[in-house]
């Protein structure tokens, strides 16, 4: 009981691996264990995968996700998405991920919500000290940044998060 969170877990692991199973199912493996030992674990997963066991993992950790072949988006109990990490990124937005930062949130929350009311702007969501937008299909104008360069906002092109595509994929159906 006086474990820490990632002994206990790698105990709970070596347990289930006593009878040598070649499926295995990890409910939330590395819930409230620290960043080393979250990287240890997934070393030891791993390491059972390239002997050739099947690893189902549920977590809420995105990056974790990105470490695993096939990805299950679940929402209400619900498969909602399934592919690999890469195609999941790249088919399901509707269009290119921009990164949108600057000194104050507010007036950029505002800002935002306008254009996508005239339809530019897919979604947005808050993302560290910014937000990620996703933009239609032809992107953004060079209007839209420019309106965005007169808060002094950095707006970037990112590589879209799996983060942004469940939350796109959830979000969407609302």
């Amino acid at each position: 009981q006086d474990l820490p969170g990632g002994i206990k877990q790698r105990l709970a692991l070596s347990c289930s691996l006593i009878h040598d199973p070649k499926l295995i199912f990890l409910d939330e493996p590395t819930a409230g264990v620290d960043p080393a030992s979250r990287r240890i674990f997934w070393d030891l997963i791993r390491d059972l995968k390239e002997q050739g066991r099947t690893i189902f993992v549920t977590t809420h950790y995105m990056d974790e996700v990105e470490q695993c072949d096939r990805i299950a988006l679940m929402n209400r109990g619900r498969i909602d998405a399934l592919d690999t990490p890469l195609s999941l990124r790249t088919k399901i937005l509707p269009g290119p991920v921009f990164e949108v930062t600057g000194k104050e949130p507010a007036p950029i929350k505002q800002v935002l919500e306008a254009i996508q009311a005239e339809g530019e702007i897919v979604r947005f969501d808050p993302f560290g000290r910014g937000f990620h937008v996703v933009s239609t299909e032809a992107g953004l104008s060079n209007k839209t940044k420019q309106t965005l360069e007169t808060l002094h906002c950095n707006v970037h092109k990112i590589n879209a998060s799996l983060e942004d595509v469940f939350v796109y994929v959830i979000g969407h159906e609302k």
